[in-house]
């Protein structure tokens, strides 16, 4: 059976769509029956086992054990707490991504290698990376990385080939808004431009609408000391979200929420649409000032859009579909499903780079960049010597683009530079602190020391690959030769030996898990027989002997012993229960 794996990496949930026998099938979680899974990892410590996606959503709120949102800390140095151990963002997204693997492995019986895996239009070059790293401590070849609004525009374009569309694509997912113009022609997808915030989504109007609730309960009780965990509350809040999309009044309760002396008070509030709209109103302004920027950057008249895609979880806030009415008249559309259209498109461009869609019945997409690339020089700037932004590449050029510029060493004698990659959503030159670093520092150690007394010209060819991930490479026309360009390590992206560990750290954690949950019934059998008071000392001692035996050969990942041990508890047990 040839299938294609599509996946859509997400901060509040994921998602994975095979390709198979020329139809998308969106992978169930067991358990819900649902495709949506939740972007969480949580550990289990007195059992010693790893849960992700839905099945971790029971430790919510369990300090160190829980970790949701990952994908908004992807490509920088922050280190997540997990059971007692560090870990980077990308770590936590393998473990998603695993999960997601297996999921579609168990649900057909194969075997899955490869994918394409979704990122945010807005990603800068570290998150992309990071996503990269992820996947292949996964265990996953990404055949490409597409960015989110092109994937759902594919979902889109593929069922509807024979249409001449103006696309804008409103991807606002639980983590990130992006916004991205597409002309549709003949099956060609032509990405034109796009611009997002990577830090404006759902959990945004969780936490603005959870602050408005919490207000209007301390107007009432000023002195009630609040006894509810965070975590609770804000699950109570997105329930009270969700309901506000198909309900104009809707409630929030939560049982001894605070505390007033020796009396719990009860959180219960009334929430109108209509006040939910004014609480949300900075941020869909935020959206409004995203839509017009994207329009902006090839000059898209909004007259001239003929379709609004809405994709992303979001996007079934009422006040958000209102705005883009207001902007696009007639044009905002739901026709494809805002929470699989990403997962579903990036499926279809997996099965197209695999060859199982054919060239006649496929879509041809081109994409951008909506960053552009440039490199610290130093620039005097009023007599005054400063480091300022020196674009190479414009925002929103279409990819792959690469292009070279030549840059002076400062002395004859010179044998070394250092170049600092930036990226910025801005055209022209600008300040330093205006944009983006990429993680890139990179050194040319090799240039020969000038013979003629003057500096050597450096050229630097700077590229942007069809994942949008920059690459560097130098030359030097006054000797005609190649000069090696060496990468700098970053804490913002993980070395390969790095990725090593971390591909042994996680298979440790997930046999261990699985280990835990293949003797489960026994470890908990035993542990349910230990806590009665009918044994004798003798019974009680073999017991736990043999339990933390068990749990032992379990931690080290030792299948044999584990199913030995396993046995004997087994026989143990019986031989108890039949005296």
């Amino acid at each position: 059976m040839r299938i294609a794996a599509g996946i859509d990496l997400g901060t509040s949930t994921s998602e994975i769509v095979l390709y198979i026998n020329e139809e998308t099938k969106p992978i169930n979680d067991p358990k819900t029956v649902s495709p949506i899974i939740t972007s969480a990892v949580a550990y289990d410590k007195k059992n010693g086992r790893l849960l992700v996606g839905n099945n971790a959503l029971k430790y919510v709120g369990v300090e160190g054990c829980f970790v949701q949102e990952a994908k908004r800390a992807m490509g920088t140095e922050a280190k997540i707490d997990l059971g007692g151990s560090e870990y980077k963002p990308e770590e936590i997204s393998a473990m998603i991504l695993k999960h997601l693997k297996q999921l579609a492995e168990a649900t057909y019986g194969i075997e899955i290698q490869e994918a394409v895996v979704t990122v945010p239009a807005n990603f800068p070059n570290a998150a992309r990376k990071a996503t990269l790293a992820a996947a292949e401590i996964a265990g996953l070849k990404v055949l490409k990385l597409i960015n989110e609004p092109t994937a759902a525009a594919i979902a889109f374009g593929i069922r509807n080939m024979e249409l001449e569309e103006t696309l804008l694509v409103f991807d606002w997912g639980g983590g990130t808004l992006d916004v991205t113009v597409l002309e549709m022609i003949q099956g060609i997808l032509d990405v034109k431009a796009s611009y997002g915030d990577p830090y404006l989504g759902g959990k945004d109007f969780d936490q603005i609408l959870t602050e408005h609730v919490v207000s209007r309960f301390r107007k009432e009780y000023p002195n009630a000391q609040i006894v509810v965990g965070e975590p609770d509350l804000k699950l109570a809040v997105k329930r009270l979200k969700e309901s506000l999309s198909t309900e104009e009044v809707s409630d929030i309760f939560v049982p001894g929420f605070a505390k007033e002396g020796n009396e719990l008070i009860d959180l219960d509030i009334l929430v109108s649409r209509t006040e939910f709209d004014q609480v949300i109103a900075p941020l869909i302004s935020r959206a409004r000032s995203v839509v017009q920027e994207a329009l902006s950057k090839k000059n898209t008249s909004k007259e001239s859009v003929t379709k609004v895609l809405c994709v992303g979880g979001t996007t079934y806030i009422p006040a958000v579909r209102n705005m883009l009415k207001e902007i696009f008249p007639d044009r905002v559309s739901v026709e494809i499903d805002p929470d699989l259209a990403v997962s579903t498109g990036a499926a279809v461009e997996a099965a197209t780079l695999s060859g199982l869609i054919s060239r006649e019945k496929g879509l041809i997409t081109t994409d951008v960049s909506p960053y552009g690339i440039g490199v610290e020089i130093v620039s005097i700037v009023g007599k005054q010597a400063m480091l300022v932004y020196d674009p190479l590449i414009e925002p929103n050029t279409s990819l792959p683009f690469s292009i070279s510029k030549d840059y002076s060493l400062l002395r004859e004698d010179q044998n070394s530079m250092e170049i600092r990659v930036l990226q910025s959503h801005h055209s022209g030159v600008q300040r330093v602190e205006d944009t983006v670093y990429t993680g890139i520092t990179a050194s040319i150690d090799d240039i020969p020391i000038s013979s003629t007394g003057v500096p050597h010209p450096v050229e630097i060819l700077f590229s942007y690959d069809n994942n949008g991930l920059i690459n560097l490479e130098a030359f030097l026309p006054s000797t005609g030769q190649n000069v090696h360009i060496d990468l700098k390590e970053s804490d913002m992206t993980m070395s390969d030996s790095e990725k090593e560990k971390s591909v042994r750290k996680i298979n440790t954690l997930w046999n261990e898990s699985r280990l835990y949950m293949k003797y489960r019934t026994i470890l908990e059998r035993t542990e349910s027989l230990i806590s009665t008071e009918t044994l004798d000392k003798e019974q009680l001692q073999r017991l736990v002997s043999l339990l933390t035996e068990l749990k032992d050969a379990i931690s080290r990942n030792e299948e044999g012993e584990s199913e030995r041990l396993s046995e004997k508890l087994s026989v143990e047990i019986f031989d108890i229960e039949n005296l």
